[in-house]
């Protein structure tokens, strides 16, 4: 996938309140962003970054990524069938739909430099933020993985070496109950210090079955954070992260007004064909109840060395992350298929080196990136429970032929796989052509080779299905037969950015832009 991208952007020259609004007292306040990956004013920064201090996010009751969306503007947070595989982040309106787990982000969520290769997998709570920069357009010039729609970054705090702490305790509707907080200081003087941190977040559901009344898109999840900042001399500098979260909830049933041509058959088989709601009352029917079972953790070392003006810095990533999910897939009280359960597995590694300088009156940055992903991912789908013979007979004429045809069981299991590979060579250089003119060039080189599989099962009695009834006739072929596939793909591509800016008073700055992003 490609992005072309243009940008024609003024930026005024002092930020009111704490980056994002008016605050009462009108304090001037400058913003650095590490956007470039140097540290530097947002008014400076040639990229239409949006950057948001922790202190906002909390002020405003920002806990998670889908309240992110109320203070950003050009963000868009998007949860389908569940939060970790149907959810969905847009910038500008541009992102990855869908909920097919072999496909990465258009807009990429790192979190203290390490990529999440799916957006559902940063669905969870803002836990100890320094601060959020959203950066639109692509970025492959600046950030390891590449992205061709925008970059997600969250940094959070780092361990200080003077004792500080908090703990914040909230409630609210729908019995929300949510308690966080962070203890810092030093473990060696000057040397070694340590952060943990830590949230638990609870809210009960708001849509209700109408049969048994049960809740569902309840949220009941924790995180764990803790870190270690290691600073031996002047020169060299080195963060631990490791983070544990859970969570247990459901998401997303679906609700509906009417079933249309099926409603006679749903009531002949004791269901409920129509289901109305309102703003107040969101009812659903289902003989399965939805859920989503989800464990992470990670591992990040970040290295920060100083070398004769120049800093080298190394960070190495791992994640593991696993989903269990399941949801009613006929969407009705009647039990015409067994629930539609997923297991999901990602485990990624990455390792990024960036050397970063300044030689005379060029800025510049070289780095390169290694990443590789195992995904496996297997599922029951489209199997027949009680009443499903009985429901595609009635809606194929009521014979009794073809659920005689039909057992319970029969339907489809798939299980699939991918591996993948990547490399990256990138560089990012500005040049000061004179104190109002700076001109910047970015290349980036990107080799990625992907190897997928599936198995896709009928199960039950599918056998005579094919005897009786030829393939050719149902929508789905690989209901009759194994079916699968073996593919991979091998990609490079070379994108980049080039962009001018221009300080036309102190205070006012004007850039123009044009970058090129890639995925595969």
């Amino acid at each position: 996938m490609k992005r072309f991208v243009f940008v024609a952007f003024i930026t005024s020259g002092v930020l009111f309140g704490h980056g994002v609004g008016f605050a009462e007292e009108r304090i001037i306040e400058e913003i650095v962003v590490t956007a470039t990956k140097r540290e530097q004013s947002i008014q400076d920064v040639p990229i239409a970054v949006t950057a948001i201090l922790g202190e906002d996010l909390r002020a405003r009751g920002v806990q998670d990524l889908q309240d992110l969306q109320n203070v950003a503007a050009s963000l868009s947070v998007y949860d389908s069938n569940s939060s970790s595989n149907g959810g969905t982040l847009r910038i500008r309106g541009v992102g990855t739909t869908g909920n097919n787990a072999g496909l990465e982000a258009a807009v990429g969520t790192f979190v203290d430099g390490i990529y999440r290769s799916r957006s559902g997998q940063a669905f969870t709570d803002l836990l100890d933020v320094e601060r959020v920069e959203i950066l639109r357009g692509p970025q492959g010039t600046l950030f390891g993985k590449n992205t061709s729609a925008g970059v997600l970054h969250i940094i959070t705090k780092e361990p200080e070496f003077e004792q500080s702490g908090h703990v914040s305790l909230s409630a609210g509707s729908l019995d929300t109950r949510r308690a966080d907080g962070s203890y810092t200081g030093a473990l060696i003087d000057d040397i070694l210090a340590f952060r943990l941190s830590g949230s638990i977040n609870n809210r009960d559901g708001y849509y209700e079955d109408l049969d048994s009344s049960d809740e569902f898109a309840e949220r009941d999840r924790w995180t764990i954070k803790g870190q270690l900042l290691w600073v031996p001399s002047d020169d060299l500098e080195a963060r631990l992260i490791v983070d544990v979260s859970e969570r247990n909830e459901s998401c997303c049933p679906a609700t509906f007004r009417s079933l249309g041509p099926t409603a006679p058959i749903i009531q002949a088989l004791g269901g409920n064909p129509a289901i109305s709601f309102n703003d107040d009352d969101v009812t659903v029917g289902t003989n399965f109840d939805p859920f989503e079972n989800i464990d992470e953790y990670g591992v990040s070392l970040e290295v920060d060395w100083a070398i004769n003006g120049w800093t080298l810095t190394s960070i190495t990533g791992y994640r593991n992350f696993e989903a269990e999910r399941g949801q009613d897939v006929d969407f009705t009280n009647a039990d015409i298929y067994l629930p539609g359960n997923t297991e999901e597995k990602f485990e990624n590694f990455s390792q990024e080196l960036r050397l970063i300088g300044t030689t005379g009156d060029f800025d510049w940055l070289v780095g390169v990136y290694g990443y590789t992903e195992d995904l496996d991912n297997s599922g029951r789908f489209l199997e027949l429970s009680s009443q499903g013979p009985e429901f595609f007979d009635l809606l194929l004429g009521g014979t009794g032929a073809v659920g005689r045809l039909l057992d319970v069981g029969d339907g489809l299991r798939g299980a699939f796989d991918q591996e993948t590979d990547g490399w990256a060579i990138f560089t990012h250089n500005t040049w000061h052509a004179t104190d109002r003119l700076d001109l910047t060039v970015g290349v980036r080189y990107s080799n990625e080779d992907k190897d997928g599989s599936s198995v896709i099962n009928g199960t039950g009695g599918t056998d005579q299905v094919v005897n009786n009834w030829p393939c050719a006739n149902l929508a789905i072929p690989t209901f009759c037969n194994n079916a699968g596939f073996d593919s991979s793909t091998d990609e490079e591509e070379f994108t980049g950015t080039v962009s001018a800016a221009y300080q036309i008073f102190e205070n006012t700055n004007a850039y123009a832009s044009y970058s090129r992003g890639y995925k595969t």
